[in-house]
């Protein structure tokens, strides 16, 4: 009986061993299961971050392109109505021009007719020399203005940098340029310019107006306590393709360091036309 028990006892004692053994390759394969589903989880987060910073980069180059459409779009519709204006303003004189000498010929055939035979032939051109008004084209067709001001800061400006003042309010005659900030005459005359610089809070700055590279008249802007601003105008005769901008001026000792302008609308460059 004894040894019965002891034969009992030394099964029981292998069955447990047996399933020791299983439970153990259960909490291996349960730890290599466990790591993979963290592997799984580490690349699941690394993807995330990844698309994330995709869907931002998609998302700023669709706002850059947006705004760059926007930009043309401005710019094309700015051009297409300083052409309207000028399609109707050739299409009025050319109408009254078409009327004054739909006139002159019935009055010149009136004359004639009345004429007597007799008269040489340098007495009728005499009158007709007379009889024809002399047109000149109204010299206001040649509208040309523009003003266009700073919309963002203008900062890390270098000596004789130009300053682009991007924002176009008027364009007539579509002589100025946003890109570049340059004015170029498409027609000879008298032209007036005029610029205000602002500077930032105790900080200055000069500048200068530039005919066609050289200076002509110089801007100081600056306060040891607040915001500033220098103003400066001129009139000066330009000829068709000559040029004039505003520029960083030739001053290291004032402007030095971060040389910046003042955006925000407070800073601005005008010229208009204001005889031939």
């Amino acid at each position: 009986m004894f040894i019965m028990k002891i034969c009992y006892i030394f099964i029981i004692l292998k069955q447990c061993e047996s399933i020791h053994f299983h439970v153990c390759g259960f909490e291996e394969k349960l730890e290599v299961f466990q790591a993979s589903i963290k592997s799984i989880i580490a690349d699941r987060d690394v993807n995330n971050d990844k698309l994330k910073l995709l869907s931002n980069e998609i998302h700023g180059l669709g706002i850059k392109s947006n705004s760059k459409l926007r930009k043309l779009e401005h710019e094309l519709s700015i051009y297409n109505e300083a052409l309207e204006k000028s399609l109707d303003k050739i299409e009025r004189y050319s109408n009254l021009l078409s009327s004054k000498n739909s006139h002159s010929r019935e009055s010149l055939n009136e004359a004639a007719h009345h004429a007597k035979g007799d008269k040489t032939q340098s007495s009728k051109d005499k009158m007709y020399r007379n009889l024809v008004p002399r047109f000149l084209v109204p010299d206001n067709i040649y509208n040309i203005g523009f003003t266009a001001v700073i919309g963002t800061h203008k900062e890390h400006l270098a000596i004789h940098q130009s300053i682009i003042f991007e924002n176009v309010q008027t364009n007539e005659g579509l002589g100025y340029n946003s890109s570049s900030g340059v004015f170029k005459a498409s027609v000879s005359g008298l032209y007036y310019f005029s610029v205000v610089i602002m500077s930032h809070a105790t900080e200055d700055i000069e500048t200068e107006i530039v005919k066609n590279g050289f200076p002509i008249a110089s801007t100081y802007s600056g306060d040891s306590t607040t915001w500033n601003a220098g103003t400066q105008s001129t009139v000066l005769h330009l000829n068709v393709g000559d040029s004039v901008y505003i520029r960083i001026y030739n001053n290291p000792t004032v402007n030095d360091g971060n040389v910046r302008v003042f955006g925000y609308g407070w800073s601005s460059f005008s010229g208009i036309r204001i005889s031939h």
